[in-house]
């Protein structure tokens, strides 16, 4: 059992608004009442979660929460998300739901631009309960502010956003698909495991 939940989401204030107003190209004057603020901002939402979710990368960086029950092997697991610039906890939940707490420098994180792993420091990393799990707090993502999220990826969000934005939606579901435009710039960020899924 794999599982990788979002701690909490992208702050508002953090999302490129004002981008994504001059790339719909809004009259003058819409800024100022902000009155489609909040689905300009949804639209961002979604077209952020569903590049990141095409490219196992996260843009701005927050915290994960990643819960695995076996590694998948002894001296490396690889984590769903990247780039990791932080582990910050690491505990081990035994099936009665009993918490240790593992010494973080004992283990470190390995680089890698689509598949980052956790490894030990020494010879292995630490045999798991059978019913229990391990649980890594990390934290993920390019940067903490837009300008530093690569360019690509940054106008991938913005004319997926767009799209999003200007798509008419039939009891509250937009219809599926991403533009030829934005798989281009997602390409290169893809692993080849990603790309051979087809995600």
């Amino acid at each position: 059992m794999m599982n990788l939940v979002e701690i909490a989401p992208v702050d508002a204030g953090l999302l490129p608004l004002a981008a994504l107003k001059e790339q719909l190209r809004l009259p003058a004057g819409f800024s100022d009442d902000g009155s489609a603020d909040g689905k300009l901002t949804a639209s961002l939402r979604a077209a952020i979660a569903a590049v990141e979710a095409r490219t196992g990368k996260a843009l701005l960086r927050r915290q994960f929460l990643f819960r695995v029950s076996d590694w998948a092997e002894t001296d490396r697991q690889p984590l769903p998300v990247g780039p990791v610039a932080s582990l910050d906890q690491f505990t081990v939940v035994k099936r009665d739901g009993t918490v240790e707490g593992m010494d973080l420098a004992a283990f470190r994180i390995v680089p890698d631009s689509h598949r980052p792993a956790l490894a030990p420091v020494g010879s292995s990393l630490p045999t798991l309960p059978t019913g229990g799990r391990a649980e890594l707090r990390i934290t993920a993502g390019f940067a903490a502010a837009w300008t530093g999220v690569p360019p690509d990826l940054a106008e991938a969000v913005l004319i997926l956003a767009a799209d999003y934005f200007d798509m008419p939606q039939t009891d509250g579901a937009r219809t599926p698909g991403m533009p030829a435009a934005v798989q281009v710039l997602l390409e290169p960020h893809r692993s080849l495991g990603l790309r051979r899924i087809g995600a």
